[in-house]
Order: structure tokens, then sequence, then C-alpha cells
């Protein structure tokens, strides 16, 4: 039996439907800015696209999760992960037609889920500091995006967009990086076109980094 009627055999969803819809792994550690950033991505999308927002589960998780609730966004919480499969089993059937799944996660290096289209964002503090690529290479060796958040607090560091696309390009070469500020909205149109690209609709506006 080959994957795609296995999966069919095991869950009873067909692989077929699953392909074309897009899970983006929101990962990064605490404070970076990942539940502001599904909040504006949200806003900035406008309605464009369904999508759900998934957590494991854990008291900060289950904290954001309620965060979002509050302003009005529908959010599941994942239980009893021993592992892949039993992920792969709670979140494909919460797939929107047409839509996306977008999945916060604090730092995780995992095998990536079976069918749909898999894509990992690093969502990094520019006032943590450019040495990321350095200190954890095994993080960002697998990334599809970094998102280099609260830029409008660059004047107060001593962050350097050069050294840190310089140690991201010495681990991922394919890589791509993007400056935001989640507070005031700077670069959330650029955010907004790399996810319609990838969902396969035409962007507004161009402007992604590669390295």
């Amino acid at each position: 039996m080959d994957e795609a009627l296995a999966w069919e055999h095991e869950t009873g969803h067909s692989a077929q439907a699953l392909m074309g819809r897009c899970l983006f792994r929101v990962m990064g550690f605490v404070g970076s800015g990942k539940t502001l950033l599904i909040r504006r991505t949200h806003e900035v999308l406008g309605g464009r696209i369904p999508f759900q927002i998934a957590y494991r589960g854990g008291s900060i998780d289950e904290k954001d999760a309620r965060y979002l609730e509050a302003i009005g966004l529908s959010t599941q919480i994942l239980l009893d992960l021993d592992d892949q499969k039993d992920m792969e089993f709670q979140l494909w059937p919460l797939l929107p037609k047409g839509g996306a799944i977008f999945l916060e996660e604090r730092s995780v290096v995992s095998p990536r889920l079976r069918f749909g289209h898999e894509l990992r964002i690093w969502v990094q503090s520019v006032v943590g500091g450019d040495r990321l690529p350095e200190k954890y290479p095994e993080t960002l060796s697998e990334v599809d995006l970094v998102i280099l958040n609260h830029i409008d607090l660059l004047p107060f560091t001593e962050f350097s967009f050069d050294r840190f696309r310089r140690g991201l390009r010495m681990i991922h070469s394919d890589a791509e990086y993007l400056g935001v500020s989640c507070r005031t909205g700077v670069g959330l149109e650029f955010w907004r076109d790399w996810i319609l690209t990838h969902m396969g609709l035409p962007p507004k506006e161009a402007g992604i980094k590669k390295n």
C-alpha cells in the first residue's frame, strides 16, 4: 500500500482533497511576537483566504489561544500529541477548503507532515540580536521564511541585517527573510503577499528579500 492509500485508510480523509491547501507553521521563542503576527495576518489578509489557527497543548499556548478568541478568531488546541501522526490526524480535518492552517509553535525541530503544502516561518525579534543563525543553526536550517519582528525598535538595538543575512546564508542559502513591525504594521503587506503567493493567489505587492 503506497503512502497516499495508507493515509486514506488510516484517517478516512482523501489525500487528494488535502493537496493544494497550506499549513503555515509559525515558530519562535516566547516574546518574539508570533501571536500578534497571526492577529495582524488576519487583518491584512482581509478575508481573502479562510484559515484556522491551531496550538499545541500547554498553558502558554492556551493563554495565546484565549487572547485570539477574545478578539473573535477561531482557535483549536491539539491535545495528546505523542508523535507526528497524532498531529496529522488532528490538523488535517481542520483545513478549510481552499484555505490554510496557522499552527503556532515554540522552538520546534521536527519532520515535515504528510500531504498539503507545509511552510515553516521563524519569527525572531530584532531585540534578540543578529546571532541567531550562529547560535541555533539546526533551528533555521529547515525554515522557509524568517520574519524579523519589532523593526520599529531597530534604533535602540545593535541588530545588523547584513550580519544576520550572512549567518543565515551559511546554514540555509534559500531561506527568505522579511523585516516587519507587528505593532506599527510596517512590512506586513509583504508578509501578506508571501502567503498569497504560496496559496497560488495573485499578491498585491512584491518585495520579499532572498539571500
